[in-house]
């Protein structure tokens, strides 16, 4: 009974994902207008282009707007796989991604469960439950709009395959390796220090060479024969990544002077609560089954070396820039797997039952703090089923809005450029319509403002709103300071035509 009730929640989230999705929700975060834009114009035939996100601009030598920063992978495989060249139909299929991912790790949890648990059934799958919970939260968070998704469910896949074959474990490896770096190249380079560790755990450091050597030869070689069949060429991905990489990768060390950075994107971020406890539990109960006396690494050498390489790419990549956190939050199915696989083999080992108890109840908590934020956008989500102003109403109402007002450019908020097909005329923005300079109108979503009412903007009249001031609430319980809705401002200059930004 309890693993039937396993799966029905497996199922559950995994359906949920695309049918919000469908819907536009959760609504779309920043890093979306990065990713999601060119994959929309490629399902419209237009090419892999970003014409809406200003910076994207920045790193196209061309002047062409070709997405040009990062491997196309991602938006490539949404652009093609798409029901529908619209926004809509984009987000579905990273909706259905997140969904995939879930079921995936539902099938490995299960069989750790299965042959692992030292458990009652009950207890088992009531743990496995909040596994999945916990991995939903991050899953739900594809509104970032990020590779990381894909790059999750290639990385399962691929650590089946490897698991799976022992012979032919480098081609499965390789595989892996080149289409996640296709996909998201910090994602790689993280997946290949810890393929090297998996293997110098197993075997000795000649194994180790002889696998690891042509994997690595085969992930690179299958990395550049996808960029050489990708859109826009090799010459744009090559210049244009390269400054991408210069000026965030290199230069770009997370420096800002508020002290709590760390634990907002490992402790109380809505898209990782207490992600940092999953992760030093994981790490911790990993390493101790790493270097028990019943499981010495095969290879202590390559062990260490694969070890500092991995510890020197989080420093980099996560470390020096916090709000990059989101390297690591692409391995929390991995991360929960780990916490399943060892903490089982903890708790048989334990031969206290109040240290067993301990250990559980720790297990317990960190995965229900893990839930949080799966929890929190689920009943946002109720909140948006029964609000008025959804995607579908507001929509029509935009497009009324601008029909009125054909002439001059527009600024929209970070979700709102999902009612635009054409992206010539419109550029959008985080929070501020200052960073676009001054745009003709000015389209301000609600939500992320936390504004009761349309705030005045200096330079602009207001000529329709339907913000509410009411935040969003489940049982009287508050959820959010806005409702998840697409609510709006509708904003006009009142400056001269000559100082309109162009």
């Amino acid at each position: 009974m309890g693993r039937k009730i396993f799966w029905a929640v497996a199922l559950s989230i995994a359906l949920l994902f695309p049918f919000q999705a469908w819907r536009l929700y959760p609504l779309q975060e920043s890093d979306a207008l990065w990713f999601l834009p060119p994959a929309v114009n490629y399902a419209q035939h237009q090419g892999l282009i970003n014409n809406l996100h200003l910076n994207a601009a920045v790193y196209d030598v061309t002047g062409r707007h070709l997405f040009a920063f990062y491997p196309p992978g991602f938006p490539w495989l949404l652009g093609l796989l798409a029901p529908e060249p619209s926004p809509r139909g984009v987000y579905f299929v990273l909706g259905l991604i997140c969904g995939l991912t879930v079921l995936l790790s539902a099938f490995l949890l299960d069989r750790i469960i299965r042959q692992r648990s030292p458990l009652s059934p009950g207890a088992s799958w009531g743990l496995g439950i909040l596994g999945l919970l916990a991995l939903g939260t991050y899953e739900s968070s594809y509104c970032l709009g990020r590779p990381d998704f894909l790059a999750t469910l290639l990385i399962l896949a691929g650590w089946m395959a490897v698991r799976r074959t022992d012979r032919f474990s480098w081609v499965w490896a390789g595989l892996c390796l080149g289409l996640t770096a296709f996909v998201q190249p910090v994602a790689a380079l993280m997946t290949a220090g810890l393929l090297g560790l998996y293997w110098a755990w197993r075997h000795d450091l000649k194994t180790v060479v002889r696998k690891i050597v042509p994997a690595y030869i085969l992930g690179l070689l299958l990395l550049a024969l996808l960029f050489t069949v990708s859109p826009n060429g090799w010459s744009v991905y090559l210049s244009g990544i390269s400054h991408h990489a210069n000026s965030t990768l290199v230069n770009g060390t997370w420096d800002d002077p508020h002290k709590d950075q760390p634990l907002k994107y490992l402790v109380w971020h809505s898209y990782a609560t207490g992600y940092g406890f999953l992760f030093l539990l994981g790490v911790g109960l990993g390493a101790r089954a790493f270097f028990a006396k019943s499981g010495k690494p095969e290879s202590g050498f390559a062990s260490s070396l694969f070890i500092v390489a991995i510890a020197l790419l989080v420093f980099h990549f996560v470390i020096q820039a916090w709000d990059r956190a989101y390297n690591l939050w692409l391995f929390t199915p991995l991360l929960i797997l780990i916490l399943f696989r060892f903490g089982f083999e903890y708790l048989k080992e334990l031969s206290y039952p109040d240290l067993r108890k301990m250990l559980l109840a720790v297990l317990i908590a960190v995965m229900a703090v893990a839930s949080m934020g799966f929890l929190h956008r689920t009943l946002l989500f109720t909140n948006y089923l029964q609000e008025t102003e959804t995607a579908a109403v507001a929509q029509p109402k935009i497009e009324a809005l601008l029909t009125a007002h054909p002439r001059g450019t527009v600024g929209v908020s970070k979700s709102l450029w999902v009612f635009f097909g054409d992206y010539t005329r419109i550029a959008s923005f985080g929070l501020h319509a200052q960073d676009l300079g001054h745009p003709t109108y000015v389209i301000l979503q609600q939500r992320y403002t936390r504004h009761p009412t349309p705030p005045e903007l200096k330079g602009y009249q207001l000529l329709y709103e339907n913000f509410d001031p009411r935040g969003a609430t489940f049982l009287g319980i508050p959820l959010s300071p806005t409702r998840s809705s697409y609510r709006f401002a509708f904003y006009e200059s009142t400056e001269p035509e000559w100082l309109l930004w162009k």
